[in-house]
């Protein structure tokens, strides 16, 4: 297809210098096979990434990293909004994608949304975390704004199974909405995964590993610093690398006897965050909310099995006792002995690990991802086009 084949599509998201799950994913797929079929054009509309704290996550999230970042936010913000319209008069997309989160940023995007609406330009509008949790922490009122926004965008891309019913449960049949996992490029992580682990896979020394970032408490942290001395107790030799996490929180909630089986590290990407992948064992996320986390998708393609919390789009990923083990959220002494008892058995370790590799491929990979952002964006120009059709006739 040539480059005047290719239907526009301008992409609003978080990107890099962003962090995290989905500056991760986009790019992936900028740098995807869906680039020869779309002319993808990304738009920014991330901010200074957030430092590692206790807790950012929600409407605190914006002043919790302190005043002067938040000031910074703000202004790029508006910068962000003001510019949108110009950006769409001067790339003509015929589809917006625009991914959202919960809170500040899906009030952001509800501004890109109606200008959308405005413009009479397709518009899906794609949330990164569980509706059904952001939804169920919100207001009456709220609600309602979140459902009218909803409206205004031609479809709502859900990343978690149990959000298309939930949709239903609340009386939201009128949104158009469809399901589009995440997926990771798995051969490239095992490429760069392959090297000799330091520690782990097998060594003398199981580790742990367990990805944070800029909201710990949400991710679970207190909750696996809580087990780590009954893991340590079942499994004297288990290490533990805590990577982009505050040191402060793991020095107060962690008795200082068990400090040493702990390394923390800042955050990490790339190469970087390859080689941690490559020595764990293990990969652990308790978190109390997710949408569908890149981080469980990137441990799996390289081999390594999990433990997490059975919320949102975990358990669509990983099948308890299949790719790994899943616990309730705040559950401590359920976490502790998932941990315990998978590091107590290598041969387990490695058949979970396999079958979750196995899964990353056969749904979460690559090439199934384009393929179903293909499906979205064709839809989305199939309905433009119907319009178009009904508009001209007579």
């Amino acid at each position: 297809m040539s480059e005047q084949e290719r239907p526009r599509v301008l992409v609003l998201g978080h990107l890099p210098p962003s962090q995290g799950g989905p500056a991760t994913y986009l790019t992936t797929i900028f740098s995807s096979r869906l680039a020869e079929r779309f002319e993808l054009r990304p738009y920014n509309i991330g901010r200074p990434p957030k430092p590692a704290v206790h807790d950012n996550f929600g409407y605190s999230g914006l002043w919790n990293a302190g005043v002067r970042r938040m000031l910074i936010a703000v202004v790029i913000t508006l910068r962000h909004v003001l510019l949108f319209p110009l950006e769409l008069v001067r790339f003509r997309p015929a589809i917006v994608h625009v991914h959202t989160a919960p809170y500040w940023v899906f009030w952001e995007t509800a501004v890109y949304v109606t200008v959308c609406r405005l413009f009479r330009v397709p518009c899906a509008l794609q949330l990164h975390y569980s509706f059904r949790l952001f939804y169920s922490a919100c207001s009456s009122v709220t609600r309602w704004l979140v459902r009218a926004v909803l409206r205004l965008a031609t479809t709502f891309v859900v990343i978690c199974k149990e959000d298309l019913g939930f949709l239903r449960e609340i009386g939201a049949d009128r949104v158009a909405a469809v399901y589009l996992p995440n997926c990771v490029d798995a051969g490239a992580l095992r490429a760069g995964s392959c090297g000799e682990p330091e520690a782990g896979r097998g060594g003398v020394a199981p580790e742990v590993l367990f990805l944070g970032g800029s909201d710990c408490r949400r991710k679970g942290l207190p909750e696996l610093l809580a087990a780590i001395p009954a893991v340590a107790a079942r499994q004297p030799e288990a290490k533990f690398r805590l990577v982009a996490v505050p040191p402060d929180l793991v020095e107060s909630l962690l008795p200082a006897e068990h400090r040493s089986r702990c390394a923390v590290d800042g955050w990490v990407s790339g190469d970087e965050k390859l080689g941690r992948l490559a020595r764990a064992d293990l990969f652990v996320l308790p978190s109390h909310g997710e949408g569908m986390p890149i981080a469980i998708l990137e441990a799996m393609a390289v081999g390594l099995p999990i433990v997490a919390t059975d919320v949102a789009g975990i358990p669509d990923m990983v099948r308890d006792g299949q790719e790994g083990l899943l616990v309730p959220p705040g559950d401590v002494p359920a976490l502790a002995a998932a941990i315990a008892s998978l590091l107590g058995d290598r041969e387990l370790r490695r058949s979970i690990g396999g079958r979750a590799s196995a899964r990353v491929t056969e749904e979460f990979d690559l090439p199934t991802g384009v393929e179903n952002w293909d499906h979205l964006y064709r839809s989305l120009l199939a309905g433009r086009a119907g319009r178009a059709a009904a508009g001209r006739a007579p």
